[in-house]
């Protein structure tokens, strides 16, 4: 065993002198080495594999900003920028590269077990969201295979850019012309929050109670989430509150808000409070139900001709039937919002029924009873169908369908232009044309809808009803709401186990070994023995140190959730080291 040990560590100063400061497949961040291993061990044997085998120790996290790269090290959870479809920027566009040159002074990160120089530039390009730091440049060293991600540019310090004079060296340098393109909400101003992962098609997994919360328990709390994620991050916690499995969520919206609970209705019905404004309540199903029209998320824009040629009678006709529509969407869904405008020939759109101003049917149906016809001279459809569309157009967070519901009999002064028909191609929207009368103009109808089926010419109330109550439980309606095919809700293998809530194996690990554990006086510790952040860590352990029985080591599970495990459950884990020498020193002292 000492013989082996010896080698290991011989092979470990080895491998540290031939790499930069880190051995291979290990990165350098924040002044550390850090390696994640898919070994799965007890803690103990996962201790002595990063001491013995790398010279280093279990993982010590010294805040936040170590907490989120170790969540990217062993979950790959990072988000990579999002740019406008057709305007990705790849490597080969971003890049500059200038051979045999090297910038000292600015190194910041040099990712571990990266294969060549297009993934380096990779690095570079998505370094914020995994790294927390805008890379402005890279060098990559072919014969070692190691990149080095830099905070400054050549033109910054020209003094410090300088040339590889060794011939045995092969080094390039690639500039990033693309991070001034980064999203204003990627850049630097948002580093240090830990993106949630969000699971498409997890609203399916949860009952909904509108206007509900569960009054005095509150196990934690998420600010500035959407509710997809608040859902999200429910779902995953296994036992991420205290060691309990999230079983529902309350979520404000107005807020942001999200508040996970290890406790749901059962047991509790006495704290449900119904009628909790601008807060909704969500319990975990014991099965996701990705079939279920009830969990639609629905608004409905109506817009009622109010021009001369409409005339009394029909504009009532057209308001009678709205309220119809509705109690029909109501039937399928409960979780539909609406509002009702009404046009003419005036620029300004001016909304009756403005959207989230009611909380029931019975108030919109009130609302809805105070609308009078205006009787504006001309009817401007096209200039108007261009203004909703355009404020519409962008589907709100958490609806599934957003419906834009034309009343009127066809009159209309202007044209339904070609800017009107590029801007209704949209997959987000669904644009209705209902006649309100026995003589209409069709092709005014057909120029407003999204396709043929969407209009109703000469129909009675039953047909206008049939076609909405199809249309919110139609297959292209519940496409929407499933989780997509390439992206699993959960990584099973049987198709139907993939909405099951019962713990199944799986081939994604649980969490990972920090070097977290309690010492002799029942107080947790860093292996170390290096004190807790004041800030980050000590809030987090007085946490955790009120569960004796749960054990007595620290798993580190994905989205910044920390518990006490049983140390001789096996997990895969996260060493760390400091390196004899900083990557800038090192740097330095090769190439000046």
């Amino acid at each position: 065993m000492r013989r082996w040990t010896t080698l290991s560590l011989l092979l470990a100063i080895f491998l540290l002198t031939e790499a930069l400061v880190c051995p291979e497949k290990w990165t350098f961040f924040d002044g550390k080495c850090w390696f994640y291993s898919t070994r799965s061990e007890r803690w103990p044997e996962a201790r002595d594999e990063c001491r013995l085998r790398y010279g280093s120790d279990l993982a010590v996290i010294s805040g936040e900003r170590d907490d989120n790269f170790v969540n990217y090290l062993a979950f790959r959870a990072d988000r990579l920028l999002q740019f406008d479809e057709g305007k990705a920027p790849s490597e080969s566009e971003c890049f500059e590269r200038t051979p045999g040159f090297v910038l000292l002074g600015s190194a910041v990160v040099s990712p571990g077990d990266v294969r060549s120089a297009t993934e380096c530039a990779e690095h570079c390009l998505h370094s914020t969201p995994r790294f927390a730091f805008v890379c402005k440049s890279a060098i990559w060293f072919e014969k070692t295979k190691e990149c080095v991600l830099n905070d400054a540019a050549a033109a910054e310090s020209p003094e410090l850019f300088v040339k590889n004079s060794d011939s045995g060296k092969s080094v390039e340098y690639f500039e990033n012309k693309c991070f001034d393109a980064i999203p204003v909400e990627e850049g630097p101003s948002v580093v240090g929050r830990e993106e949630i992962r969000m699971l498409p098609g997890v609203r399916n997994c949860f009952d909904k109670f509108k206007h509900s919360s569960l009054v005095g328990f509150a196990d934690t709390v998420v600010e500035n989430v959407t509710e997809k994620e608040c859902l999200s991050k429910c779902w995953r916690c296994e036992k991420c509150l205290l060691g309990k499995r999230c079983k529902s969520v309350v979520y404000y919206r107005g807020a942001r808000e999200c508040i996970l609970l290890s406790r749901n209705r059962r047991g509790n019905s006495e704290a449900m409070n119904p009628l909790e404004r601008g807060a909704d309540f969500f319990e975990r199903r014991r099965e996701c139900l990705p079939e279920n029209c009830a969990d639609m998320e629905v608004d409905v824009v109506f817009v009622l001709d109010g021009s001369q040629s409409v005339g009394a009678d029909r504009f009532n006709r057209s308001v009678a039937w709205v309220s119809e529509i509705v109690e029909a969407i109501n039937e399928a869904t409960e979780f539909w919002n609406a509002a009702v405008v009404q046009v003419g020939d005036s620029p300004v759109l001016d909304y009756d029924v403005p959207m989230d101003s009611f909380e029931s049917l019975a108030v919109f149906r009130r609302n809805l009873s105070t609308v009078g016809w205006k009787r504006m001279p001309k009817s401007a459809l096209g200039f108007a169908a261009r203004r909703i569309v355009a404020d519409w157009r962008n589907i709100r967070p958490n609806v599934d369908l957003t419906w834009v519901v034309f009343l009127t009999d066809g009159v209309t002064s202007d044209l339904v232009t070609t800017e009107y028909e590029l801007m209704k191609n949209n997959r987000n929207l669904s644009i209705y044309a209902i006649g309100n009368s026995e003589f209409v103009d069709e092709s005014t109808l057909r120029a407003l809808a999204t396709s043929e089926r969407h209009v109703v010419a000469n129909g009675t109330l039953d047909d206008v009803l049939k076609l909405f109550s199809r249309d919110i439980c139609s297959e292209e309606s519940l496409e929407k709401m499933r989780p997509h095919q390439d992206r699993p809700l959960f990584p099973n293998t049987s198709e139907n186990a993939i909405f099951s809530d019962d713990p199944k194996p799986s081939t994604r690990h649980q969490g990972v070994w920090l070097g977290l554990r309690r010492g002799s006086y029942g107080t947790l510790e860093w292996v170390n023995a290096s004190p807790l952040s004041e800030d980050y860590v000590k809030p987090i352990a007085k946490h955790l140190e009120i569960l004796p029985e749960n054990g007595e080591c620290v798993l580190r599970e994905e989205e910044k959730m920390w518990h006490l495990e049983d140390c001789s459950e096996k997990h895969e884990f996260v060493c760390s080291m400091t390196p004899l020498q900083n990557i800038n020193d090192k740097l330095r002292n090769s190439f000046q």
